[in-house]
């Protein structure tokens, strides 16, 4: 990935012409998310994406919890959702269990949970990558994404 200035707008050796995304909040985040899931995967050991990462911290954090719930949670649309569960309990990560009634919900296995350990080395990594912040900054900027995403529930 080459780097980019975004005060000059040099990629490498060319300049390129930025315009309004700078100031383009989609941009910028999926910039920062993308920047923040590569140096995750370079300096972490997990064995699995950040997205499946917190997929899997939800159903630890909430035992039983039906899938349909934990796609609207993670802002997932249901179809992914089905794929990314079947795939978790074919790892052995997650199993479904009868919650009651016809409902079958979703529990984290001992497996799932050594992975979703991993959460605090990710964390971290994702503190050191906004170390241009203060900690002031850093924690404004992580009460506003929750506000963001509070809002959007």
């Amino acid at each position: 990935m080459c780097a980019l200035d975004l005060e000059t707008g040099a990629v490498g050796e060319e300049e390129v012409v930025l315009d309004d995304l700078t100031g383009s909040l989609g941009f910028l985040t999926r910039a920062a998310y993308l920047q923040i899931g590569d140096l995750i995967r370079a300096q972490c050991t997990l064995a699995v994406s950040p997205p499946t990462l917190s997929t899997l911290a939800l159903i630890r954090a909430n035992p039983g919890i039906r899938q349909v719930q934990a796609a609207r949670i993670l802002l997932v649309r249901e179809s992914n959702m089905a794929i990314l569960v079947r795939e978790l309990v074919g790892k052995g990560l997650v199993e479904r269990r009868n919650a009651g009634g016809k409902r079958s919900g979703l529990w984290i296995t001992e497996e799932g949970r050594k992975i979703v350990a991993q959460t605090g080395e990710a964390t971290a990594i994702s503190r050191e990558y906004a170390d241009i912040l203060s900690d002031a900054e850093y924690q404004q900027l992580v009460s506003l994404l929750a506000r963001a995403y509070r809002a959007r529930l």
